[in-house]
């Protein structure tokens, strides 16, 4: 290499082992002289140092999310588009059912491991195979039907992430399921996205971040309902 460059990348949240592990195997692979990553920072981090995260349970659900996602590529390979569009409709009308009947201000609770792993298993599968990467479920469910502090709640689905997006993308590509151009434009937003997304929620209310989560479960009704029935909805 005439110049050399030591890479540095900035990751928002999720796709840690991708970037780490699974895309400089990737570039080794092909026996160019490609620039490699030489130093990682992720914002993660922003949330374990603030204790918004707490690993024992963050691990419990990730491995769960983990596990089912990797189910994810068959699941999309073999369900008719039109299952998955109503399934994903579906769990939006629930968590923003509950998550709008949810009392954030109420004494937080702390939901068994055993529990947070099937749960983590059930979303990586369903989340992912929807298309999402499984926050947006695990979120509501955190909040609403386990009682988990809401900033606690969006930290660990974070973390979560990290497992079923990983685990979900090797799925996906096993069963030619991935857009790669599409998605690296997607990741670079998003990184920029959560970044900001992840220091800004350590510093507004709870009552706050709830009416945010609402606001994002009705557009994203509202799309999936002219994706299902082709509506013109005039505001997307």
């Amino acid at each position: 290499v005439k110049n050399p460059v030591n890479l540095f990348q900035f990751i928002g949240k999720d796709n840690i082992p991708f970037h780490t592990v699974v895309f400089p195997c990737s570039e080794i692979g092909t026996g160019r002289d490609w620039t490699k990553l030489y130093h990682m920072s992720s914002t993660e981090f922003l949330n374990y140092k603030s204790g918004k995260l707490k690993l024992d349970n963050g691990i419990f659900v990730g491995v769960g999310g983990l596990c089912g996602a990797s189910l994810s590529g068959f699941i999309v390979k073999f369900a008719p588009e039109i299952v998955l569009e109503i399934g994903l409709l579906t769990t939006l009308f629930i968590a923003l059912i509950k998550l709008f009947k949810t009392n954030v201000a109420a004494e937080p609770k702390n939901p068994n491991n055993a529990l947070l792993f099937v749960i983590g298993f059930c979303i990586g599968a369903i989340a992912i195979s929807m298309g999402v990467g499984g926050a947006i479920f695990l979120t509501p469910i955190l909040v609403g039907f386990l009682g988990v502090d809401i900033k606690k709640a969006v930290s660990m689905s974070l973390f979560f992430v990290i497992f079923s997006s990983f685990s979900g993308f090797l799925s996906m590509a096993y069963n030619g399921n991935v857009r790669y151009l599409e998605g690296v434009l997607l990741g670079l937003g998003g990184l920029v996205g959560v970044y900001f997304g992840t220091k800004s929620s350590h510093k507004i209310s709870k009552e706050r971040q709830k009416k945010c989560f609402l606001v994002l479960y009705i557009a994203m009704i509202l799309l999936t309902l002219k994706k299902i029935f082709a509506i013109d909805l005039g505001i997307f």
